[in-house]
């Protein structure tokens, strides 16, 4: 049976079948953190390994609001919120926000629970990036999200990070036509500069030739 500090090195290796093995052994492991304190699901939400934190929350992993935000699991998340409304306005200590995290992880359902909780659509991040939810639902590409935060009222205009990124300038570097046409659709501008660069200057300078493509296409 592997120590936890053995079993955090198994999760980040994404080895699915090992870690199941491990959690069929030992159910407690699910619980493991890290030195800092991170509980292992966060870990391995942070390196996009879904089925590995589904595993995890299968075996009775624990976590706290932020947490549960960046793994989607839901039925947590309403749990903790009707326990205490307020914390859906609060920050963790790596400066995100519910709200922020389920964005930026592509929550779309656990983003929609935060939203009819009250949780605030225009929060930055304190941290370097200055993201507003849209802002970091754009930056991962996470379409459905941003289409969830631009019917709920989110301002496609947002520039709140250090570089003055918009939603727009944020998905033109990475390259999601479903996402820069949504923000399109909802008023972004594709001819507004950051920093001297268009979103079509930004799409190529990441080598995203099919979102110049649209982007010249729709204005830009």
């Amino acid at each position: 049976m592997p120590t936890g500090s053995e079993f955090i090195e198994i999760v980040k290796s994404g080895d699915l079948d090992r870690v199941q093995a491990a959690l069929a052994a030992e159910p407690a492991l699910a619980n493991t953190r890290s030195e800092s304190g991170k509980a292992v699901a966060l870990l391995a939400a942070y390196r996009g390994l879904s089925d590995i934190v589904q595993a995890l929350l299968a075996a009775g992993a624990t976590l706290d609001l932020f947490e549960a935000c960046a793994a989607g699991a839901l039925d947590r998340v309403k749990d903790l919120v009707s326990q205490n409304p307020a914390a859906v306005k609060s920050f963790a200590p790596d400066g995100f926000s519910p709200l922020q995290l389920a964005c930026y992880f592509g929550h779309a359902k656990v983003a929609r629970a935060l939203i009819l909780a009250g949780a605030e659509m225009e929060a930055v991040t304190k941290n370097q990036l200055s993201y507003t939810p849209l802002q970091a639902a754009a930056a991962k590409a996470r379409a459905e999200v941003v289409n969830l935060l631009v019917a709920s009222g989110a301002d496609v205009h947002s520039r709140q990070s250090p570089c003055k990124l918009s939603p727009l300038h944020l998905a033109a570097q990475c390259g999601s036509g479903a996402i820069i046409d949504a923000l399109i659709d909802a008023g972004a501008d594709p001819r507004a500069a950051a920093d001297g660069k268009t979103p079509v200057a930004l799409a190529e300078a990441a080598g995203q030739a099919q979102a110049v493509d649209l982007l010249k296409q729709r204005g830009g």
